[in-house]
């Protein structure tokens, strides 16, 4: 819908259409689209898991990218602490990965999720179904143990009163070991130290809306940033422990924090979530999927939910030889000459970048170790007749790993940064020119005041007058509109009107 502005120049002030000066062509810049995505390369996966996620993507009527995706993350963790990549001694790498998919609220995020964590659901019962005749045996010994502290406090009251010699002491209560998890939907940052601490091997966060989850940080505590330098931590599987108010009795301790993140975001939100507040590196360890929406159609077949869960299961069953520390895999030499070579290349591309896509590009060696130990267990789980566990990362599965890195996700993070990362002004400027190319027809002259009270839906939505006016100079230097000349004062207050460009009738699709 056309908002009404006045046309005409303002009262108050001369008539700047007297005079209006010569037009340039107008920036065509601020209506460019996002860059096209990157397709999702089917054969970077395993066979097994190429037929798997194409399949389970057609029934869930999303893009491949987001079962892909969110696969990467889920096997990521079901290896967890058991095992870390090792590109050459010194240097080491969990395969914990942050994941965002990125797209409208139609594209099929949900649906795209649900099927991974359907298998993480499954292989989380048949756990606990295993683990609950321990955890009873467990929690009978703790009650055992609750009762012989209670019958030796009473001994000690009577000691006390009767002046009689102290009963020997029990020993210290035991801890209960707790339901195995591998999946958490909502968490605050103390139940989470909790959780890991009761499952060392590590654990997924996943949030439907990962708008709400950032807008979580700190909301129960007082601690600026500290929600988010538990997620900082958490990515790198560093130790941890808690001492904040309400765990300083019994701190939990963490050898190896360490969780992988999935879950959905808007395109418009990712500037004030994501990408919002200081760039601490938190975006940075996000990878980004943010495909165009498939073709509508009828699902043509199923997924092998059974067998991938079969598969899953096999990933948690590696074992942890070394717990609570990771058994390291090692490169190949060949596998490390490549890494050298994609260090080289990643240097290449930081001397281009800047901001937070500098800060990207410098994760992608280590990113690249993370994926080629996932590629490698993917390998592994889904081929029954791999009996032994896999030893050691080789040069295939980092080559395949380097090249999704850069030919698949670097297009998708700059598709993200792409307009989050722009200044606010900037993005604001886009807003506005938007709304002015969709005016009919195209008004001589808008007016500051005027704009801020367009109600949301029929103006440009920006009412906080530093922020249009910082707009309207972005739009002023790329020959869209043009600051208001004063002119001479005739009566009352001058108005803020500033002349636009028509041109930019022609920049409209």
């Amino acid at each position: 819908m056309s908002a009404e502005i006045d046309m005409a120049p303002a009262a108050g002030i001369a008539d700047t259409s007297a005079c209006p000066g010569p037009w340039g062509e107008p920036d065509p810049t601020f209506l460019r689209k996002t860059p096209p995505p990157a397709i999702w390369p089917r054969e970077f996966l395993p066979a097994f898991w190429q037929g798997f996620v194409e399949a389970a993507a057609d029934g869930a009527s999303a893009a491949a990218d987001y079962v892909g995706s969110a696969l990467l993350v889920a096997a990521g963790m079901a290896i967890g602490n058991s095992h870390w990549a090792e590109p050459w001694p010194g240097w080491t790498e969990p395969s914990a990965l942050f994941c965002a998919l990125v797209g409208n609220p139609s594209s099929g995020k949900s649906p795209a999720l649900d099927v991974i964590t359907s298998i993480l659901a499954e292989v989380e019962q048949l756990e606990a179904k295993e683990a609950e005749p321990a955890l009873a045996a467990a929690r009978h010994e703790a009650e055992k143990a609750a009762a012989a502290h209670e019958t030796y406090r009473k001994k000690l009251r009577e000691a006390a009163r009767t002046r009689k010699e102290e009963p020997e002491a029990p020993p210290p209560l035991p801890k209960t070991p707790g339901r195995p998890r591998l999946l958490a939907h909502d968490t605050t940052v103390e139940r989470a130290t909790r959780l890991s601490a009761d499952n060392p091997r590590g654990l997924i966060l996943l949030r439907d809306e990962l708008c709400g989850f950032f807008g979580s940080f700190d909301r129960y505590t007082s601690g600026a940033g500290s929600d988010r330098a538990f997620w900082l931590q958490a990515h790198g599987g560093r130790p941890f422990s808690a001492d904040r108010v309400g765990t300083a009795d019994d701190p939990p301790v963490v050898p190896h924090l360490l969780w992988g993140i999935m879950g959905g975001i808007q395109p418009d939100k990712l500037a004030s979530a994501l990408l919002g507040g200081s760039d601490d590196g938190l975006a940075a360890r996000f990878l980004y999927s943010w495909p165009e929406p498939p073709p509508i159609h009828r699902p043509r077949g199923c997924a092998d939910i059974p067998a991938a869960v079969q598969a899953f299961r096999r990933l948690r069953s590696l074992a942890w030889p070394t717990a609570p520390h990771p058994a390291p895999v090692p490169f190949t030499e060949p596998a490390r000459q490549v890494m050298d070579r994609f260090r080289q290349a990643v240097r290449a591309r930081e001397e281009h970048a800047s901001g937070l896509m500098l800060g990207w590009i410098g994760k992608l060696p280590g990113m690249a170790a993370r994926l080629a130990l996932i590629l490698t267990a993917l390998r592994w789980c889904a081929d029954p007749a791999e009996v032994t566990p896999f030893e050691e990362i080789d040069e295939a599965a980092f080559t395949a790993a380097a090249a999704w890195l850069l030919d698949y996700a670097l297009p998708h993070a700059a598709r993200a940064f792409g307009v989050a990362a722009l200044p606010a002004a900037d993005r604001d400027a886009r807003t506005l020119a938007k709304w002015l190319v969709s005016q009919t027809p195209i008004p001589a002259f808008i007016n500051e005041r005027e704009l801020r009270r367009l109600p949301i839906g029929i103006g440009p939505g920006i009412g906080d007058p530093k922020r249009l006016l910082a707009a309207l100079e972005s739009l002023a230097d790329g020959g869209w509109v043009a600051p208001p000349s004063l002119g001479t004062v005739t009566t009352g207050r001058p108005r803020r009107d500033w002349r636009v460009n028509p041109a930019i009738a022609d920049l409209r699709p």
